[in-house]
């Protein structure tokens, strides 16, 4: 097959969507116990809790200045959510190199005589590019780690409901695994790409893929469960 003539493509902005309504949840979450289980408010003041509410708005800013600004960041938030939606991101493949629509750090081209090395990935490498290790790098990764595990959460959520799906209309069938990212190393940069697998036509096209340009065969790729590739492949 010509994957220059008929480039595989497959589509990519899963993971934009998934941490968007992960970061989305946290936030309002916090904003919750924020409100109802810290000393914001007095909820003992009265059984009436809209008449507490009034009170406490009328004190002063405090909860007020909460309220505002989340329902600014929930707007901000649903327009983002939006936006991932509408905005298509895609890998295209062809015979001699990879492009990839710009996804976090993600590369956004890769030749294929610069592929390193291959891996089914529990997590998206998104703490890439990078080798320097300080306070914020640390930070980071916590916060990266919290995020990504919901990530991984609601991707295997959405499996379960594709699954159901397809039982009943006969839709594409989805391709189950605990690894549901192919990632791709660079020889010349410590960034990756990053392959969302969701259905699994894509993971035989993509199968297809590499055996035709690369002879690798993604049944025996070896499985990873880090999440940074700050310092390099080799030094995982």
């Amino acid at each position: 097959m010509n994957y220059n003539e008929t480039p595989l493509i497959i589509s990519n902005r899963l993971t934009v969507i998934l941490l968007g309504i992960g970061f989305w949840l946290l936030y309002n979450f916090f904003t919750i116990y924020m409100v109802f289980y810290t000393e914001v408010i007095d909820w003992s003041q009265s059984d009436n809790w809209l008449n507490i509410l009034k009170e406490e708005l009328s004190k002063g800013f405090r909860l007020g200045t909460i309220l505002l600004i989340s329902l600014v960041v929930n707007i901000m938030a649903m327009k983002t959510f939006f936006k991932s939606i509408t905005n298509i991101k895609q890998i295209i493949f062809k015979n001699e190199v990879i492009r990839s629509d710009k996804n976090f750090n993600d590369l956004t081209e890769l030749n294929l005589e610069d592929i390193k090395v291959m891996k089914k990935s529990f997590f998206p490498l998104l703490a890439t590019g990078s080798k320097e290790k300080n306070w914020s790098y640390f930070i980071s990764l916590v916060i990266i780690l919290m995020f990504l595990i919901m990530n991984s959460v609601m991707i295997f959520f959405l499996k379960g409901l594709f699954w159901i799906g397809s039982i009943f209309s006969f839709n594409e069938k989805v391709y189950f695994s605990r690894y549901s990212y192919i990632t791709i190393f660079s020889k010349k940069t410590n960034r990756v790409i990053n392959i969302c697998v969701i259905f699994k036509k894509d993971y035989l096209a993509l199968e297809a893929y590499l055996l035709q340009t690369l002879n690798i065969d993604l049944e025996f790729l070896e499985k990873s469960f880090i999440f940074s590739n700050i310092k390099g492949e080799d030094n995982e």
